[in-house]
């Protein structure tokens, strides 16, 4: 019992110091802990900084190999330089004696070519007239003005031309001029050869000068017959006639004009606004001298003028253009007059020289520029109107028998209205005057008569956008004292 006893006091003491050694070794664990964390992390930065360096020393060690290679291409690159001026400077030593022995040389000649020449000289010979390249007219008379000059005297001057050659004799004269002239009977490129001989028969070099002959007057024929071939016979000639004035005081009209464009509510430019083409349309032909074709060569403005000239001529042969009802008449007849000029301008340039076309076609589309800013878009649309329908117009008659001829037929019977020439397959007759009632009774009493006219389908279209069947559209304006303008319409067939 007893031995039990102290068997179970050894257990019980063992256990304690079991459990005292746990409790210390937990206590020292707990204090060691925070250090060793420290140390733990103190070593992941020295790693992080160990890689970071380690990536730093690849980076300098490739900067370092791409400086090298650099050195060793600069390098190079001086070598090569090095090399080039070595091989630059041999170069322009032996340029430099090349240069010397050919001067050593040239002196050389000059010596004696200057000896030669005191005991030999050569003639020498000046063209003054013609200018190389100048242009003559055929049959009529070409001057040859030349000079030859030789210290030890002169025997003989020669000058050819067209196969001839005419011969001077001379008595040694040291200076001669050559005149004459010279009639080329044909058209062509000639070469006008001069050549001089001294009394010691040393022969100069030969000095030409080329000249073309042309046949203006075939030309300017030829052109003329192209324009009245484009057109057909001509009519005859009649008696002149002038452009009726549709305004005797351009003011009056300017104001008149300007009312009109407010009372329709055309667009109006800023500024002083210039109306006094309205209604215009274009420039009718007057006169009737005949044109003159343009000089051989002549610009394609001088050849698109020639033949609005000759169309025109044409057109007053056939028509009295002093008697115009209304301006939708004017426009109709400036659309004739002008389709007309510019079908027949069309046609010349179709056949024209092609190196000539693109000007000629330049010229007839500055025909088409606007006019200035201050002028209303309406008054440019007008200006328009009588070469873009007008063209189309005039050659829908032109393709019935494919010439001039329906062209012609319809200044007998020229069309009266706009609405004509917009519709030239419908056949339209021509407009019938209609009268307005008279608004007097409705109006005030300050209201007054200013302006009445016809305004026609194409300018009533320009307003309504649009305006088909207004045959005709007469107006009647009258304005209030202080300038205020109301407009009354009326359309008929």
């Amino acid at each position: 019992m007893k031995t039990s006893s102290s068997s179970l006091r050894a257990l019980v003491l063992a256990m304690l110091m079991v459990i005292l050694v746990l409790i210390a070794l937990f206590w020292f664990l707990y204090r060691g802990w925070g250090p060793l964390e420290q140390q733990a992390q103190q070593a992941d930065a020295r790693a992080t900084r160990i890689v970071s360096l380690e990536g730093d020393l690849r980076q300098n060690e490739a900067r370092l190999t791409a400086v090298q290679a650099d050195g060793t291409a600069v390098a190079s690159e001086r070598d090569t330089a090095i090399n080039n001026h070595q091989l630059a400077e041999r170069e322009l030593n032996d340029q430099q004696q090349q240069i010397d022995l050919l001067l050593t040389r040239v002196f050389t000649q000059e010596t004696a070519v200057a000896g030669q020449s005191a005991a030999q000289s050569v003639p020498r010979v000046t063209i003054i007239e013609p200018i190389s390249g100048g242009v003559a007219q055929v049959n009529e008379p070409v001057a040859i003005v030349a000079v030859a000059a030789d210290e030890s005297g002169l025997a003989l001057v020669l000058v050819a031309r067209a196969g001839d050659v005419v011969t001077q004799t001379l008595a040694g004269e040291t200076l001669h001029q050559v005149r004459m002239a010279w009639i080329p009977t044909a058209v062509g490129e000639y070469d006008i050869v001069i050549t001089a001989v001294n009394s010691a028969q040393m022969t100069s070099l030969p000095v030409s000068v080329t000249l073309q002959v042309v046949d203006t007057a075939a030309e300017m024929a030829a052109f003329t017959q192209t324009v009245a071939d484009i057109l057909g016979q001509p009519a005859a000639a009649a008696a002149g006639s002038e452009q009726q004035a549709l305004a005797t005081d351009s003011a009056d009209r300017q104001t008149l004009n300007l009312l009109f464009l407010r009372a329709f509510d055309f667009v109006l430019p800023g500024g002083d606004v210039d109306a006094a083409l309205l209604n215009e349309y274009c420039s009718l032909p007057t006169g009737v001298d005949s044109p003159l074709p343009p000089e051989t060569g002549g610009s394609a403005d001088a050849q698109l003028a020639y033949i609005r000239a000759v169309v025109g001529q044409r057109q007053l042969a056939s028509y009295s253009f002093a008697d115009l009802p209304n301006a939708d008449a004017r426009a109709a007849l400036c659309a004739l007059a002008e389709g007309q000029i510019r079908l027949a301008q069309e046609l010349y340039i179709a056949q024209a020289d092609p190196a000539l076309q693109a000007a000629l076609q330049i010229s007839l589309n500055n025909n088409l520029l606007p006019l200035p800013a201050n002028v209303p878009e309406i008054v440019n649309k007008q200006q328009a109107f009588p070469v873009m329908e007008g063209l189309a117009f005039a050659r829908a008659l032109y393709e019935l028998n494919g010439n001039f001829s329906a062209v012609d037929a319809a200044w007998q019977q020229p069309p009266q209205s706009t609405a004509q020439i917009l519709r030239p397959e419908a056949a339209l007759p021509a407009p019938v005057a209609v009268s307005l009632p008279p608004l007097a009774a409705v109006l005030p009493p300050e209201w007054s008569m200013v302006d009445e006219g016809v305004v026609g389908e194409w300018l009533m279209g320009q307003y309504l956008r649009p305006a088909v069947g207004w045959g005709n559209g007469r107006i009647r304006r009258r304005r209030l004292a202080w300038g205020s303008l109301r407009a009354v319409s009326q359309s008929y067939g």
